[in-house]
């Protein structure tokens, strides 16, 4: 092919040149292609050098740019996994490697995923990414370690320690095993067995200062920040203040984990909960100086980001907002994590419009949004759109399977539940119950759902089926928070409350310092307080039967719960009414007890009344719960009050006696009826059947829609009486009552709100020797609660009456106030 020409160089032959003309024209396309890919690959092992460098943030920089181009190799994706890793981006690393095939991934890679997900708490996927970076490369020692230290995390020491021990007859000299052990040891209690282990480990690698920086280093990298940070400070300058900063971050957010995983319950120490978070709070604020000193924004930022968690885990919510708005104001786009924390500090201080646009703003970012989402719909429900978080919560529930790999799916549970609650504040109980009811058939082992099934119960009036479900699971599992707390709110409804003092009382022992074992001591020794109640009343009418004007006081100061059974009280009414033949003025005074008995309230009044004249009188009045539907209850009154102001002003009282019985088969409905029988002193005799059919059509957390049928006959036995006395008389009506919560928001003493409504009512009223006339009443009130102690309500009424055949116009003004000592 090579020829010499005259001057003795060589050339191209003809078929030479040919062939070499022919390859040409076909590289020519290929070459664009080539270099792109040198580009590629040039950018990449850039990206390589400046991580291993230390330079993290431009490496990561580069290699995002660089994963977002289709034709990249998956190398490029594993190494920035590897490089979020190394630069402690551990939330980022874990997002990154949601998408990745981890069968396909480098051992490498898959040991760093293992750390990370390990300082993130996803210990499943840190022992999956360990384990198959094991089937790769079965001889590595680093992934059979952090299998251990995973366990240990899970609470599994004595296993952790046994396979670590294992290992470490195979490798007696190996430092990353002895480091590991000494972690667990102290994570078991043994501090002797935990020093013994690190002093091995500092007698496998004590060498020069580089040995003993690479020391620590691994111990951070395999997942022991804790001992790393302890080395570091025990040999200042091995380090840099980078490096050291980074496992003070690791540490911080280990501890964080470690504060915020404690159980609210958990009958050990539950003040360790905030020790931890204290001290995730100290070593975050070194790391921001340490930045700051060191002009590392980037790490500063991170800093910044993680503090705004530590803050909500340590419940100091208004610190929390304004750390995550000074972010906002100095131009941060802060990540998932920071918004959700962000929001739930919003919700935790009542501000649910506010955190909802966050929890979607994060939804959106996040890869695995489910907790996310579970978050909003609670928060939805807690802003009154309970249409919205409906929704939302059965667009979550269809898209988890009922189960997975043979087994019932948590995530579905977790779905289900949480549309039953958000049917429950929607006002829809009775699909609440049905949900739950099917879950709990499922998965009939499951406390947490058993908690909810007798909530729910409990809410819909089925206290005894509520309490014997309590009851049920703590033989199965004593120290279930929803369970402890659920079996006293039960106690309570059912009037048993010396068990549930004795039930608080040991809470309070066995998880002391604890918000439920607060929340339910606060309540019971709420309903044990001193109590005053007091109500007024102005009626004014254009009629003669309840007289042109009057006006009613009336008093009740009970005293605190003694032996939590009985507590004494003193009774007050003032009466006055004005009537064609005068005015009618009474005063009342009484002195009693009543006392409370499991499903059993009595109540005994020694009472004097003045009206011109004087009477004394007893009243004895009981009422007992037969089963979760039915209660009945009787009274007598030996001096009743509840007579015409005009029989007392012709010198006419009476006795009083009262039979009722009320059927609540669910909570929504109640059907009630009694019997009254009035025995006056000018010889009268007067019967009266009552009955009411109360409804609640819609109940959730901002709307309510009730309506209440009344029907009532009398017959008296003598007529033309001094009083208003027809020889029978009956009434039927129909009221329809809408009400809205305008504002509510928890506080230290219970919930504050304001709510309003009104009630429209119709009906029919017929007597004796008269024809049928209509009735009307509409009436107005606010309520208004400061907390559980204070209660006050007013509001006005108008209507129209009917007596004696003719229609009389009423007008009422009322209101009233209750207040616990």
């Amino acid at each position: 092919m090579w020829k010499r020409n005259r001057h003795g160089r060589h050339r191209l032959g003809p078929s030479a040149s040919a062939l070499l003309a022919l390859v040409w024209a076909i590289c020519i396309p290929v070459a664009p292609s080539l270099a792109a890919d040198s580009a590629l690959e040039g950018e990449h092992a850039q990206a390589v050098e400046l991580a291993r460098a230390g330079a993290h943030g431009q490496a990561v920089a580069i290699l995002i740019r660089l994963a977002d181009n289709p034709d990249a190799p998956p190398v490029v994706r594993y190494d920035l996994v590897t490089v979020l890793a190394w630069a402690r981006r551990d939330a980022e690393a874990v997002a990154a490697a949601d998408s990745l095939n981890l069968t396909e991934a480098p051992a490498y890679m898959l040991e760093e995923l293992g750390r990370a997900a390990r300082v993130q708490g996803r210990l499943e996927l840190a022992q999956t990414a360990w384990r198959l970076a094991l089937l790769k490369e079965p001889e590595r020692l680093s992934p059979r370690v952090g299998l251990a230290l995973a366990a240990a995390d899970r609470g599994q020491t004595d296993d952790a320690r046994g396979m670590l021990l294992g290992l470490q007859k195979i490798h007696p000299d190996d430092a990353e095993v002895a480091r590991a052990l000494a972690y667990v040891e102290e994570l078991r209690g043994d501090p002797a067995a935990a020093l013994g282990a690190a002093q091995r480990a500092l007698r496998a690698d004590s060498g020069s200062m580089e040995a003993r920086r690479r020391q620590i280093l691994l111990a951070a990298r395999l997942g022991a920040p804790q001992r790393a940070l302890q080395l570091a400070q025990a040999y200042p300058g091995v380090l840099t203040e980078a490096e050291t900063a980074r496992i003070r971050a690791d540490v911080a957010a280990i501890t964080l984990r470690w504060g915020t995983g404690i159980d609210p319950a958990d009958p050990s120490d539950p003040s360790a909960r905030f020790d931890a978070v204290d001290r995730a709070l100290e070593l975050l604020a070194e790391n921001r100086a340490a930045a700051r000193r060191a002009g590392d924004g980037e790490a500063e930022t991170v800093a910044r980001h993680d503090t705004v968690v530590a803050l909500v885990a340590r419940e100091r919510y208004r610190d929390a907002v304004e750390a995550y708005r000074a972010l906002l104001a100095d131009g941060d786009t802060p990540p998932p994590y920071v918004l959700v924390a962000a929001a739930d500090a919003l919700r935790a201080r009542s501000q649910p419009e506010e955190a909802i646009p966050l929890y979607r703003e994060a939804a959106a970012l996040e890869g695995d949004p489910f907790d996310t989402r579970l978050r909003l719909i609670h928060t939805l429900g807690e802003a009154g759109r309970d249409a919205q978080a409906v929704t939302e919560a059965e667009q979550l529930a269809a898209e988890q399977p009922p189960t997975l790999h043979d087994r019932v799916n948590p995530r579905y549970l977790d779905a289900q539940l949480t549309l039953a609650l958000a049917h429950r504040f929607a006002g829809n109980p009775e699909r609440a119950r049905r949900i739950v009811e099917s879950l709990y058939a499922m998965s009939p082992g499951n406390q947490d759902l058993l908690s909810e099934l007798a909530a729910l119960q409990l809410a819909d009036g089925q206290a005894q089926r509520a309490l014997q479900a309590y009851r049920t699971g703590l033989a199965a599992d004593p120290d279930h928070p929803g369970l402890r707390e659920g079996e006293v709110y039960a106690l309570l409804d059912l009037l048993a409350y010396r068990e549930a003092a004795l039930k608080v009382a040991e809470l309070g022992q066995r998880f002391p310092g604890t918000p439920m074992a607060a929340r339910l001591a606060r309540i019971t020794a709420t309903e044990h307080r001193p109590l005053w109640t007091v109500s007024v009343q102005r009626r004014t009418s254009n009629g003669v039967a309840l007289g042109s004007s009057g006006t009613a006081l009336e008093s009740f100061l009970y005293g605190g719960r003694r032996g939590k059974l009985w507590r004494p009280f003193v009774h007050g009414r003032w009466e006055q009414g004005r009537f064609s033949g005068g005015t009618e003025r009474v005063r009342h005074a009484g002195i009693g007890a009543e006392w409370s008995l499991p499903r059993l309230s009595t109540r005994l009044e020694l009472h004097a009344d003045r009206n011109g004249g004087s009477r004394s009188g007893v009243l004895a009045e009981a009422e007992y719960r037969l089963a979760d539907p039915l209660t009945v209850g009787v009274m007598h009154d030996t001096a009743t009050l509840d007579l015409p102001l005009e029989a007392l002003q012709n010198d006419v009282d009476a006795w009083q006696t009262r039979g009722s019985a009320a059927w609540r088969p669910v909570a929504r409905r109640t059907l009630s009826a009694s019997v009254t029988r009035t025995g006056f002193s000018d010889g009268n005799r007067r019967t009266g059947y009552y009955g009411a059919w109360d409804e609640q059509w819609f109940a959730g957390r901002m709307w309510r829609l009730s309506t209440r049928a009344d029907m009532y006959r009398s017959v008296n036995s003598l007529t033309g009486a001094s009083y208003y006395n027809p020889g029978w008389d009956r009434a039927r009506s129909l009221t329809v009552e809408p009400r809205q919560r305008i504002y509510r928001a928890p506080v230290a003493h219970g919930e504050r709100f304001f709510d309003h409504g009104i009630a429209a009512t119709v009906g029919r009223y017929a007597q004796e020797n008269f024809d049928v006339r209509p009735t009307w009443k509409l009436r107005y009130d606010q309520w208004w609660q400061r907390h559980d102690r204070l209660t006050m309500s007013w509001g006005a009424a108008i209507g129209r009456a009917a007596y004696d055949g003719a229609g009389e116009t009423e007008r009422e003004v009322f209101a009233s106030l209750e207040r616990r000592f």
